[in-house]
């Protein structure tokens, strides 16, 4: 996920266009909307981790968010998000329909805008848009899930919703297939594939009558799996290449231009083809994404001086810690020695698990002076540092979830944490702050990218990032700050992006911001 907007939700009225960085730092007031920001990354999370009447699971396990009626901002009559994600080129391979393969001829920036509206207490999407380079799908639904309309561009396929149907998915986007008439005569692959090639049935068709009668049936075929999709230059130019051999067409279309009429029919239909595919596609790469997310909550678990032992196992540690104790006491030995190595070079302490009876301790050793203590005997900090940075190794350390076997490898990370400076000093926040940037590092060796949106009051992890920055440890691109404030009526927020400069000063920045107000 590269990118993420939200409008008319809660105070969010609109937060423009966030890219998701290396480092993404959430700063502003109480109730300025920065934590509701961070929350819609577990509200999606908790939305495909079970099958839902909605796109949207409002109240789960890891965040409350009411329901629709007390989310949608005042007067608004839809909740909207974007995502913005990259889908890989398919570098000259073909295309086989039974793959459900989109076939870019390049690597693409797909854009999904989600309209949300609630029907009788329960939520549906009412509009998905799909948009990438110059080309854009517009799919609308009615509050029974079925396809309500249907364009590509200028072209209005409205005429085909009645051989759409949806498929109810984990998965945040409706799935479409097509159907075809009984009397619709099947000219592509044959009766195997009667399911879901109407639109490639009318693309065959089109190509057919744009080449000689006697080109057979074969060539067209071999055609129609070739051409790639992307921007209408990009189709344009698939075209003319993959057509050489076919004197007469090449003939037919040797003046088209993208602002030609037959051209964009041709355009159109293409692009078409390949919907039910690229909704396949955009659905493996959010959920997969989601679901390679972690979060740290506010609020995290007291130390106590025994925990009771589970025969469990245990993958991650939960989003307050509570299972922190278990988690380290399930770690092997190899694993664990790489932990504390790792905890005890950027916080000078690390853990250790102690069993008696069956019941473990959480012990915490200093690495100078060796000396040995129950979390429950050191400072407030230890206990809601320890799940922060425990989470954050492993998510750098372990393997990526898959949602199911799909063909793309996703190999990237996205951990939110809500405070993690609550009841830490700025030292030991500083600490936090160089801990971060190290996992970025290390995830980056293990061909991981690691984005960290941090929702935060600390001037002491600003400033730190700031002096890494100057001092060449970190890129300025790698990082940013996302501003929220409130407005005088404080019916909604303002949300502004602010960047790091080359020297480690914030460009933009409100002259006060950590001020107190009088």
């Amino acid at each position: 996920m590269e990118a993420i907007r939200i409008e008319n939700l809660k105070s969010l009225k609109d937060t423009g266009q966030i890219p998701l960085k290396s480092m993404n730092i959430l700063l502003g007031p109480n109730n300025s909307g920065k934590s509701t920001f961070l929350r819609v990354f577990p509200l999606l999370k908790q939305s495909i981790e079970v099958r839902t009447k909605g796109p949207i699971l409002w109240y789960g396990d890891y965040v409350d968010f009411g329901n629709y009626a007390t989310d949608v901002h005042k007067g608004a009559s839809e909740i909207v998000f974007h995502f913005d994600v990259i889908i890989k080129g398919s570098k000259r391979k073909i295309l086989y329909y039974y793959n459900r393969t989109p076939n870019f001829v390049e690597d693409k920036n797909i854009h999904i805008k989600t309209c949300i509206k609630e029907n009788n207490d329960t939520t549906y999407i009412n509009k998905l848009i799909l948009s990438f380079d110059d080309q854009i799908i517009d799919i609308g639904f009615t509050a029974k899930g079925k396809v309500a309309t249907l364009k590509v561009n200028e072209s209005n396929f409205n005429s085909y919703c009645d051989n759409l149907r949806t498929i109810n998915t984990i998965g945040l986007f409706p799935r479409i297939r097509e159907l075809l008439k009984s009397e619709e005569p099947i000219d592509v692959f044959g009766s195997h594939y009667r399911q879901g090639i109407l639109f490639f049935n009318q693309f065959y068709k089109l190509l057919k009558s744009k080449n000689r009668k006697n080109t057979s049936d074969n060539t067209i075929r071999r055609l129609l799996i070739k051409l790639g999709i992307g921007s209408k230059n990009e189709v344009l130019k698939n075209i003319f290449d993959n057509t050489i051999s076919l004197k007469y067409l090449q003939k037919q279309i040797a003046n088209w231009n993208t602002f030609d009429k037959d051209f964009i029919d041709f355009n159109d239909l293409l692009i078409a083809t390949r919907i039910s595919s690229i909704l396949d596609y955009i659905e493996h790469y959010i959920v997969n994404s989601i679901m390679n997310f972690s979060y740290v909550a506010p609020l995290r678990a007291t130390a106590q001086r025994y925990y009771r032992r589970q025969d469990l196992a245990i993958s991650e540690v939960d989003f307050q810690g509570q299972n922190l104790a278990m988690f380290i006491d399930n770690m092997s030995t190899k694993i664990l020695e790489n932990f504390q190595s790792w905890v005890s070079e950027h916080f000078g302490f690390y853990p250790y698990t102690k069993s008696s009876e069956g019941h473990i301790s959480l012990r915490i050793i200093d690495s100078i002076s060796k000396e040995d203590y129950n979390i429950a005997d050191r400072g407030f900090g230890y206990s809601q540092i320890l799940p922060v940075i425990t989470l954050l190794w492993s998510v750098v350390t372990s393997e990526n979830k898959i949602f199911r076997r799909d063909r793309i490898e996703i190999n990237s990370k996205i951990l939110a944490i809500e405070q993690p400076e609550l009841h830490l000093h700025p030292k030991l926040q500083a600490q936090l702050t160089h801990a971060f940037l190290a996992a970025i590092k290390l995830a980056k060796k293990r061909g991981i990218i690691l984005k960290l949106i941090i929702e935060t009051h600390s001037q002491t992890i600003v400033n730190t990032l700031g002096h890494e920055i100057a001092e060449k440890n970190f890129s300025p691109e790698d990082a940013s700050i996302v501003l929220f404030e409130n407005n005088q009526s404080k019916s909604c927020c303002s949300v502004n992006l602010v960047h790091y400069n080359k020297e480690g000063y914030l460009e933009n920045w409100p002259i006060g911001f950590f001020e107190p107000q009088n």
